[in-house]
């Protein structure tokens, strides 16, 4: 059981950590790069983050199944577990949005859903520490 804790809090570490850190990277380079350059400089850092959060993904959904089979699917559980799922969804949404650099609207929808990926990736992690904790 610790096995399974641990891996699925350090698929949680990565995938915030990660997403932290490429916010930082392109709030970065937005200020101090000019647009001709900008732009090939995030599609980069995604595609290097493409990598490191299908590894995050799968170290928080596997054994996440597996712990909540083990321990019951309460409520706060099944919320968390619905939140994942929806923040992945948003995730590729995001990402295939993201790639119509020639659509006004689609870029401002794949940014309005990476602030939403953000936000509700740290309701999750609430969820857990209060899953884990035994106040929810």
């Amino acid at each position: 059981m610790a096995v399974l804790i641990w891996l699925h809090l350090l698929g949680a570490a990565l995938w915030l950590g990660g997403l932290v850190t490429l916010a930082m990277d392109v709030l970065v380079a937005y200020r101090a790069l000019p647009p001709e350059t900008f732009r090939p400089f995030v599609r980069q850092a995604g595609r290097a983050f493409a990598g490191l959060s299908a590894v995050a993904w799968l170290l928080i959904g596997v054994p996440g199944i597996v712990l909540a089979d083990r321990l019951g699917w309460t409520g706060p559980v099944r919320l968390k577990a619905a939140l994942g799922v929806a923040i992945l969804v948003a995730s590729v949404l995001h990402v295939v949005l993201g790639r119509r650099t020639a659509s006004r609207a689609a870029i401002t929808t794949s940014r309005a859903l990476a602030v939403l990926i953000l936000v509700g990736t740290l309701l999750v992690f609430w969820l857990g520490v209060r899953v884990s904790t035994g106040s929810a």
